[in-house]
């Protein structure tokens, strides 16, 4: 579904939890995994949904993506560690919301910076 294969367990079981909660959620699962298994390569199977199908699909994925459960009773943060949007740069920049840092340490300029002025 997401083509990234090391999806964090934690993060899916979550996932799966609020998709439970919602009156279609599980079955809108069965289905578009139905769908998917069957026909043999993605771009068949996505094209195989249907409108509401194609909009939990879309759902789930905006989830796993950004790490936050949209809905219109509030939106729901996952996972900010775990999102795929977050995994190419996870080298190169810290994952938002998660710091080695003292809390305040942004009101500082860098030390390096210091050096420059």
């Amino acid at each position: 579904m997401t083509g990234y294969q090391p999806l964090n367990a934690d993060m899916a079981k979550a996932l799966f939890e609020l998709i439970s909660t919602e009156p279609w959620g599980i079955e809108h699962l069965r289905r578009v995994q139905h769908k998917l298994s069957l026909a043999g390569n993605p771009k068949k199977g996505l094209a195989s949904l249907d409108q509401s199908e194609r909009w939990f699909f879309g759902h789930m994925l905006t989830s796993w993506v950004t790490g936050i459960y949209y809905h219109n009773s509030g939106n729901i943060m996952v996972s900010y560690e775990h999102a795929l949007m977050h995994a190419s740069f996870k080298d190169i920049r810290p994952t938002p919301g998660l710091s080695s840092e003292e809390f305040g340490f942004w009101s500082k300029p860098p030390s390096s910076a210091e050096k420059i002025y």
